[in-house]
């Protein structure tokens, strides 16, 4: 090393002839250059000072290591904030002067000032550094310090009297503890110094540190004592040391000390235990410590060296008294745990110590069944030479080790309880919890050796589980082929058996296959001779089931054998129903059955099978089924009900709907922009038409059942918008004569109570209520009309209002309960009968009875003409708003009612000399008028005398005016303003809505003669045509000037597109040089 370090030096400081100089030649030179270098490093206080900080702070580093005094004295004198300072290791001066045992250094620095207690790395202090590395000059020389503090902790809460013990340094311990040092202080996870000499096995420093019983049974945050330590490490002299100071401070109550428990329950002998250490537990033992001491698992020493196959350790507990039978938490002995940890070597010692092989846990299993679910045969025999009878036992599960031995494929070991069992058979043909025997799971595990040793010591093969499944069955459906080939070729009995059984259900070995997908084992057992036309007690076939899991190859291997795709089960299903219920199932097996004369067909719930797919959302299927080959047969079918497939797939599955839209419109081979250019529209999915099937007995109509799914992307489309716009072109002709009808009839009952007048009050009869025309005061009668006009106009609204009631009771006859759901039909009929009541009778003027009705007659009429203007697009929306926030304004008012009633009340007792809070209903009236904004304070609540009462009215004034007009009113404009703000959003499709349910109602309402001739089916529509013959004279020259203007825009855009890529082309090359340059330039 020396040889090259010199050879590189030379060569970098003599020259290229320093290999051909002599050694001693060379050796000069390099002291010459030693001496050079060291007066470089020697440095001016002028050239200290013109340092920059960061180098005079390498430098004061390097010379505190190096330990030169004069450097440091120096660079102190030029920055004396250097002896506080921390480099990027986070070290002080001090630090690297202690660490390099730099005593001299260490003495100047804290002359110089040093903080002999600077926290640096990890928070450790210079005392650490000395403890550490143990640095005892260094030790003495910081402790001569008052200022140092001999039990400072760094970030883990150690002391330099912890880091002295962990590193076994026993110079400074006696430093430190001659210095009174705390022994007792714990780092933060609780270690004592005692606990790490105790591990390394050190006896000298325990000594050191050890006076009483205080830092042995110290514990730290997992409860480990320094006594369990040593015991877990097996140090005998250190175990001895400790048991003796034990004896010696604690005068009797050493036994207390050595059965000391940590967090988790486990004493010296349990870590004495875990780690094999037997001599421990033996000078444990003659101390009297607990050998049955249990942790909080219930787990005695005893336990631990079983399970981890202590063979000596459990050996020597035995020896020394330990119980083998004691049990755990979970109620398992050592014989237990050294046979589930697979220590056999351990049983043994176990079984000649006396441990109970029939001990049972808490699921009851033995030793055996932990042996045989462990697959240990030697185990196993070694506990039925023991006890034979052990055999029979069962676990919580009914179990037994045979169950277990099969469960664990163990052939040797299966073979072993079997061959102990001997002439019965009631060992192979037990069965468990859930009714299955031990051939059963050696089906499950698919081991056709266990099943052929187990048929062969007497497993009855016709035994069955609580699903009423036999082996074959089991074997079936896991998909065991081989199994199944190997059960039918033990005999043609078997055979005959395997193939014929029915479990509970009903289902046979070939239906198990078809409805798992086992393709290979179904063509076996088709080879072998099964029934493919057998079905379950529902009735359902091997083709059902494969449909139903989407299994195509079974389907298909089905079809060929001629099953009956038609045929349906207990429920009418037949197998496209099980084709097109599962949307996970793929639509091979569908199209199969389609191609193969499936046909549609309803079952007990009224479903099809597109129904069924519908619903359950099968992509695939339905994909297939509205696809251009079956797109017609399927829509063409028409339910028991008459209906069409059309509105179950508006109301689950609107994607698809709007295909058969789409396919509903037909257009010509003319050109688009021609003339002639047609759209054939078919509405007979929409609108079958009043003599359809579907129409029966209410008229069906597609865009009914758009509007109550609120689909409203296909209302949008071309088909429904001109659907409802041809129904509108004839309707709209009722809805205008309708709303002339009810004008004239407003007309004339508002000219009827103008004309008419009510009568004054001295004119009238205080009796009869009627005019009193005898002067004496006589009793009035009812007076003829004479005048013309008042009779017409009388005549007018009674005949309108006998033909409305007429239509309006026809209505009720056929619609009944829907008649009555309408809110609408029950303002009009009740207007009708306020009117029929104020004109009664005909020919005689209205008396005050009759006006007391006429008040809410014209009140209904003009209000009613809401509902005529919702109908129009312009105003419709408007009618729609307010309707809604007359709804919510009604239930909003229903609350604060009783809010209304208590505040009126109060103001009854309160105000009862004012006339309006007098009584109180009208007290309760002039509530509600104040809480619009009525209050009239000054006159109620300040000029009026309430006597005692003024403050309490006062304060309920207050608080009525927070609740009622202040927040009652807020509340009531947020929620119409929600109400508008719901109803803008949804306007297009209420609107809709509107005018299909009264195109709808108005439609149906006419005889069937009237809609026969109203309904087209088709419709031709010429989207180019408009009717002007201006417009059609000049729509050639329109064309071609549209058609040259497209190709002007397209020739710009192709010669923009060329001077673009022109453009980036160019850029290209020019980054391409760029980068060239660049590349010769880094390369130079």
């Amino acid at each position: 090393m020396s040889q090259s370090y010199s050879s590189r030096h030379s060569d970098n400081r003599v020259g290229p002839t320093a290999d051909k100089m002599s050694p001693s030649v060379v050796e000069s030179q390099l002291q010459e250059l030693q001496q050079r270098s060291a007066g470089q490093e020697t440095l001016t206080l002028e050239q200290c000072r013109s340092l920059k900080p960061d180098d005079m702070a390498r430098r004061f580093f390097h010379s505190v290591r190096e330990g030169n005094s004069d450097q440091v004295s120096l660079l102190l004198k030029c920055n004396s904030s250097l002896v506080s300072k921390l480099d990027e290791q986070l070290m002080s001066g001090l630090h690297y002067a202690v660490k390099c045992n730099r005593v001299d250094m260490v003495s100047l620095l804290m002359q110089a000032g040093a903080n002999v207690n600077i926290k640096g790395r990890e928070g450790s202090r210079p005392i650490h550094v000395a403890a550490n590395f143990n640095q005892s000059d260094a030790l003495r020389e910081i402790l001569k310090s008052r200022r140092t503090r001999v039990d400072a902790t760094d970030d883990r809460g150690q002391t330099a009297l912890h880091v002295a013990c962990r590193r076994n340094h026993e110079p400074s311990v006696k430093i430190l503890l001659s210095h009174k040092a705390n022994s007792q202080l714990k780092e933060l996870d609780g270690t004592s110094v005692l606990h790490l000499p105790s591990r390394r096995n050190n006896l000298e420093l325990c000594q050191m540190l050890t006076t009483d019983t205080g830092l042995i049974t110290c514990k730290d945050k997992y409860g480990v004592t320094p006594l369990m330590v040593a015991a877990a490490e097996g140090s005998e002299d250190l175990l001895n040391y400790f048991i003796s100071v034990c004896k010696k401070t604690t005068h009797g109550a050493a036994g207390r000390i050595l059965d000391m428990q940590d967090s988790e329950g486990n004493s010296s002998v349990h870590f004495a235990a875990k780690n094999d250490k037997f001599l421990a537990i033996e000078i444990l033992s003659e101390h009297g410590v607990n050998l049955d001491l249990q942790n909080l698992e219930q787990s005695a020493p005893i336990h631990l060296a079983a399970t981890l196959g202590h063979r000596e350790s459990v050996a020597k507990l035995i020896h020394l008294g330990a119980l083998p039978n004691l049990s755990d938490k979970n109620g398992r002995t050592p014989l237990h745990c050294c046979i589930i940890a697979r220590q056999l070597e351990i049983c043994d010692t176990l079984l000649l110590a006396g441990a109970q092989s029939r001990a049972a846990d808490e699921d009851f299993m033995t030793p055996l069944h932990w042996a045989c679910r462990r697959g240990l045969t030697q185990a196993a025999r070694r506990l039925l030479r023991v006890d034979p009878g052990c055999l029979s036992l069962v676990d919580i599960h009914m179990r037994t080790g045979l169950h277990w031995a099969v469960l664990a494929c163990a052939v040797d070991l299966v073979e072993l309880l079997l061959a102990q069992a001997g002439d019965s058979d009631e060992s192979a043909n037990a069965s468990d919890f859930h009714d299955k025997y031990p051939v059963h799971y050696a089906v499950e595990m698919n081991d056709s050796q266990l099943v052929r040793i187990l048929l062969t010591h007497g497993a009855d093969f016709h035994a069955v589980d609580t699903e009423g499944r036999t082996a074959t069955q089991l074997a079936v459906k896991l998909g065991h082929e081989g199994l199944v080939r190997d059960i039918c070729g033990l005999g043609q009995y078997i055979k005959r058996q395997a193939l014929r059984h029915r479990d509970l259900r009903g289902v046979t070995s070939l239906l198990i296959a078809a409805e798992h997908g086992h393709t290979r084992v179904l063509h076996f057992l088709l080879e072998q001779g099964a029934d493919f036309t057998a079905k379950d007690e529902f009735g359902r076939t091997a083709l059902m089931l494969s449909c139903g899991g989407g299994h195509s190859d079974i389907v298909a291997t089905m079809i060929d054998k001629g099953v009956d795709v038609n045929a349906s089960d207990a429920n009418r299903n037949t197998a496209l129903h099980y084709a097109c219920k599962h949307a996970g199932s793929s639509a091979r097996s569908l199209e199969l059955l389609l191609s193969n004369g499936a046909q549609l067909q309803q079952n007990y719930n009224g479903e099809t099978p597109v129904d069924v797919a519908v619903l359950n959302n099968n992509g695939p299927a339905i994909s297939l089924l509205f696809s251009d080959a079956y797109c017609d047969w399927v829509m063409s079918y028409r339910k028991d009900t008459g209906m069409s497939h059309m509105d179950i797939l508006i109301q689950h599955s609107p994607q698809t709907a709007l295909t058969i839209l789409n396919r509903s419109m037909t257009k010509s081979r003319a050109d688009n922009f021609e003339k002639n250019f047609m759209v054939t529209h078919n509405f007979f999915y929409l609108d079958p038409g009043p003599d359809d099937p579907a129409s029966k007995p209410n008229r069906y109509l597609g865009l009914r059942t758009m509007v109550e799914r609120q689909r409203e992307d296909l209302l949008k489309h071309p088909l429904c918008a001109a659907l409802l716009e041809y129904k509108w072109s004839f309707t709209r002709y009722f809805f205008w004569c309708d709303f002339f009808f009810y004008a004239v009839f407003l007309c004339c009952l508002t000219a009827f109570v103008a004309d008419q007048g009510p009568l004054p009050i001295s004119l009238v009869d205080a009796n009869t209520g009627c005019r009193n025309t005898s002067s004496s005061g006589g009793s009035g009668q009812r007076q003829k009309l004479t005048n013309g006009r008042l009779i017409l106009e009388k005549s007018v609204v009674i005949g309108f209002l006998c033909v409305r009631l007429v239509l309006e009771f026809i209505k009720l006859v056929f619609k009944r309960l829907q008649y009555l759901k309408n809110y609408e039909n029950l303002f009009f009929v009740t207007l009708y009968i306020l009117t029929f009541v104020f004109i009664y009778p005909p020919d005689s003027e209205p008396c005050i009875d009759n006006w007391i009705f006429g008040i809410f007659s014209v009140i209904l009429a003009w209000c009613l003409l809401i509902f005529q203007f919702e109908h129009l697009p312009v105003t419709g929306i408007y009618s729609l708003m307010f309707q809604k926030v007359i709804i919510s304004l009604v239930k909003v008012l229903l609350i604060f009612a009783f809010f209304i009633i208590g505040f009126g009340l109060a103001f009854n007792i309160g105000l009862v000399s004012q006339t309006p809070f007098k009584y109180p209903m009208y007290s309760i009236l002039k509530t509600f008028d104040m809480t619009v904004g009525e209050m009239e304070f000054v006159t109620y609540f300040i000029s009026g005398t309430s006597g005692r009462m003024q403050l309490a009215l006062l304060v309920v004034f207050v608080i009525f005016v927070v609740v009622m007009p202040i927040g009652l009113m807020n509340l009531l404009v947020g929620i119409a303003v929600g109400d508008i703000e719901g109803i803008s959003k949804e306007a297009g499709l209420r609107l809709v809505e509107i005018r299909i349910n009264l195109v709808y109602e108005m439609e149906t309402n006419l005889p069937r003669y009237f809609q026969r001739r109203l309904y087209r089916r088709f419709l031709q529509f010429y989207p180019n045509r408009t009717g002007n013959r201006l417009v059609e004279y000049m729509r050639p020259y329109g064309m071609q000037y549209r058609d040259w203007l497209q190709r002007c825009a397209d020739d710009r855009a192709e010669t923009t597109n060329e001077e673009r890529l022109e453009a980036v082309e160019a850029a290209v090359q020019g980054l391409t040089i760029l980068l060239k340059d660049i590349r010769q330039a880094v390369v130079h």
